[in-house]
């Protein structure tokens, strides 16, 4: 049984901010999944509840977890311990996330780095070859430009395309189904560094205006195997 994400990462919350992500879990075998109780062990309490996965699959669950309002700074997370009856063993994924104050100011380290190279006469040689050093070590995710026309607009980031080949877009007028593909060929991964991902863009040129229509992407790796990759998404065509 594979998880969608592990650790499931809530990233910043701050204090009094609630969130919830979803954990798609795939048995590969193809054989009906079935899950027991799900037991949160974390500092914080989290709520959980098992649904089907859309459109419904039986090797396929979706585990969501919900933080309550932050109130907690500081790292804060834990495990989810997943009971599989039909292999009689736990599986243990973990998650987290950093609680910050409400008046937290977050700076970008990168937009650090380059003010600091722009004013190169108030810093030594020794620290200005640090920092350039260290900004060409950063690796930043191919990113695809957008696509002409009118039809809504799906935009997603990949942070780890290890084994992807690339991505299918389904579409339905409800949230249940039916849902098709929509996307005449697959999607292949952009031709970057996997370790940095990729952000992508896809544009529904077949969407007719003012309709409103459910997607979701799946994950299509090197050796055939599908994974859901994203929940349900709402959008009206504009």
């Amino acid at each position: 049984v594979v998880p969608s994400s592990d650790p499931l990462d809530f990233g910043l919350l701050r204090e009094g901010q609630a969130a919830e992500m979803m954990l798609v879990l795939n048995d590969v075998t193809g054989k009906p999944l079935n899950i027991g109780k799900v037991v949160a062990k974390s500092r914080m309490k989290v709520f959980t509840s098992v649904n089907d996965c859309v459109p419904k699959n039986e090797s396929c669950k979706n585990v969501k977890v919900a933080y309550p309002p932050m109130n907690l700074l500081g790292t804060t997370g834990g495990t989810l311990e997943i009971e599989l009856p039909s292999y009689k063993q736990n599986l243990v994924v973990r998650f987290g996330a950093i609680g910050i104050g409400k008046n937290t100011q977050i700076r970008s380290l990168e937009e650090d780095f380059k003010a600091a190279q722009e004013e190169s006469k108030s810093i030594s040689s020794v620290l200005q070859s640090s920092v350039t050093k260290t900004t060409e070590k950063a690796k930043a995710p191919a990113t695809m430009s957008t696509p002409d026309g009118t039809g809504p607009l799906l935009k997603w980031q990949v942070t780890n395309e290890y084994d992807i080949y690339g991505y299918e877009i389904y579409r339905s007028v409800a949230e249940t189904g039916p849902y098709s593909r929509v996307n005449d060929k697959i999607l292949e991964r952009l031709d970057g560094d996997p370790e940095a991902g990729s952000i992508y863009q896809w544009r529904d040129s077949s969407a007719e205006s003012g309709n409103t229509y459910w997607y979701y992407i799946n994950i299509v790796y090197n050796k055939g195997r599908k994974q859901q990759f994203t929940s349900p998404q709402k959008i009206v065509a504009k």
